[in-house]
């Protein structure tokens, strides 16, 4: 976020980082679709579902300060094109900003990693992957597992089920006879 220029480049970051948007529903998201008072969003996305999303305090003040330069608080897109302000700007060009904030930080990943690295932190924080699959905006279970497939699995209640278990002489603290050597 650091490396941002500016605050409209900040604002698409944040969508896709914190909020955990695609780079089609950064693109596609109306004013409208903005609940200020609330701090929600009615995100669009893929097949033409909608998911109400709660928008974090970093979004929410990104948002407010972006307004705030351009004058648009009325209808229309939330993002906009800087060529022709009445527009959105197109999905490509976020995928193109991101990848030149990101390349700039040396971060050698794809603007898509933003939405994971949101979907992974939110794991690690405590949520449940019933809610980072809505967050998503994933329609199969699957499709969430198949993003994290090593932290769903270690991370919860495996690591502590299978953890501080202790064979042989592989615990340095632990004393056996010649007879107790295990397996």
């Amino acid at each position: 976020m650091a490396r941002c220029p500016d605050t409209r480049t900040k604002l698409i970051c944040s969508l896709m980082l914190e909020e955990g948007l695609r780079r089609g529903e950064v693109a596609t998201l109306q004013l409208g679709d903005l609940d200020l008072a609330g701090r929600l969003m009615l995100v669009r996305g893929k097949g033409g579902t909608e998911r109400v999303l709660p928008i974090t305090d970093d979004t929410f003040e990104l948002i407010l300060a972006y307004t705030d330069e351009t004058g648009f608080w009325r209808g229309g897109p939330v993002i906009r094109s800087k060529r022709d302000p009445a527009r959105s700007i197109k999905p490509d060009r976020v995928t193109a900003i991101v990848a030149g904030v990101m390349r700039e930080a040396r971060i050698r990943e794809s603007a898509h990693s933003l939405r994971h690295t949101m979907a992974t932190d939110s794991l690690r924080g405590g949520a449940h992957i019933r809610d980072v699959q809505r967050a998503l905006g994933h329609k199969h279970l699957r499709t969430t597992e198949r993003y994290l497939p090593w932290l769903v699995d270690v991370e919860g209640g495996l690591r502590q089920a299978i953890g501080g278990r202790h064979y042989g002489s592989s615990h340095p603290t632990e004393h056996h006879d010649a007879g107790s050597e295990g397996a």
